[in-house]
């Protein structure tokens, strides 16, 4: 059994010859998965003339060598540039139901959500339109605005989001973080008491300095 073996996209041209008579089969072998090409049917009747001894010698193609040898001293020659191919299809978007919204999720992590065609946070692929139910937009800031579509917000001018992105930013402290959801930063500020200093502005003695008790207001004529 005789093969060759190429690389993937490269072509060859082999001689084959044929000196006894029979069925063959030529086929193509991968490391998962051999595939039948042709099927090659040999005869008894001999050929004339013989192409036996011209099998036998060696032959090249001159074009061929040339432009090999021509391509050799870019073989091991650093890269002038580095070109990234991106290939991205557009998907559309899908026809929705009554009342339903587009809503833009990640292949790989569709906890990743967005109202607006947009880039996965985690892995830079493009998020795919695809079909959400029913929902209402609300503030981020003020749950209680709502609307049911993604206006502004009246109260402080924020962009109304889906309210489940929302809602999750105004859940309690021990709840865990929805998918998706904006963090929400809660601090608690303690206010000592406040004290405040009364009494008579001091007059003002040489040099333009004020003197008053320790803790005091100073003011300047």
């Amino acid at each position: 059994m005789e093969a060759v073996l190429i690389a993937p996209s490269e072509r060859v041209v082999v001689d084959v010859l044929f000196d006894q008579p029979g069925e063959l089969t030529l086929e193509h072998r991968t490391p998962d998965r051999t595939y039948p090409l042709a099927s090659i049917t040999v005869g008894d009747e001999q050929a004339a003339p013989s192409s036996a001894p011209q099998f036998a010698t060696l032959r090249t193609n001159s074009d061929m060598t040339l432009e090999r040898d021509r391509l050799a001293r870019y073989v091991d020659a650093e890269p002038d540039k580095t070109i990234a191919l991106v290939a991205e299809m557009d998907m559309g978007e899908p026809e929705l139901s009554p009342g339903a919204t587009v809503a833009y999720t990640c292949p790989m992590h569709p906890e990743v959500i967005r109202d607006e065609p947009a880039r996965c946070p985690k892995c830079g692929m493009k998020l795919l339109a695809t079909e959400a139910a029913p929902i209402a937009y609300a503030c981020p800031m003020h749950p209680d605005v709502r609307s049911d579509r993604a206006e502004r917000c009246p109260k402080c001018g924020m962009k109304l989001v889906p309210a489940q992105l929302s809602s999750s930013a105004h859940r309690p402290p021990d709840s865990p973080a929805a998918p998706g959801a904006f963090p929400t930063l809660i601090a608690t500020l303690d206010a000592g008491p406040v004290t405040r200093a009364t009494g008579r502005p001091p007059d003002l003695e040489p040099g333009g300095e004020a003197r008053g008790p320790p803790g005091g207001c100073r003011r300047a004529r």
